[in-house]
């Protein structure tokens, strides 16, 4: 019994923990992440705004995570803009091949990658996924991390001025 209530103790705490540090990472980064007017223009698909510009990694399992939620969701999805974030190691390999499925050139998917990876090295971007939402007049919303789907999903919603 006295082992049950140790292990339950040593779990719940580290619980706690790990939502503590779930927040002051997503507090610090979102104080820290700047989208330069090049991201904006560059960001893939083009589209007005309102929209979200995702910096996604495609080696961060989150990034997939959520990739794969959105698959589903047409209506979200419509407003998702994509900027290439490079915190793994063959991040650029990775940004190119899927480039190359999506049905871009190669020469034209090296200088994609080539122009926005300095802006966005540049950023302050720490941890991903990162959504920057823009809304229809042009505020701008930061949200770091991937709490899971209904929650992103509202937030960003929210954020957009589209939400239900």
């Amino acid at each position: 019994m006295r082992d049950r209530i140790v292990k339950g103790l040593v779990l719940g705490v580290g619980i706690v923990f790990a939502g503590l540090l779930w927040a002051v990472l997503e507090y610090k980064g979102a104080g820290e992440v700047t989208v330069s007017p090049v991201m904006h223009a560059h960001a893939w698909p083009k589209r007005e705004k309102p929209y979200v510009l995702l910096f996604y990694d495609p080696l961060c399992p989150v990034c997939q995570k959520l990739e794969g939620d959105l698959e589903g969701d047409g209506e979200l999805r419509a407003y998702v803009r994509y900027l290439p974030a490079f915190l793994h190691q063959g991040s650029y390999e990775a940004w190119l091949s899927l480039l190359l499925r999506w049905g871009w050139d190669e020469a034209e998917a090296r200088a994609w990658l080539e122009l926005l990876k300095p802006e966005v090295e540049a950023s302050g971007l720490t941890m991903t996924p990162t959504a920057y939402v823009a809304d229809a007049v042009g505020r701008g919303k930061v949200i770091v991390g991937y709490p899971g789907y209904e929650r992103w999903r509202q937030e960003v919603l929210s954020a957009l001025g589209v939400g239900r």
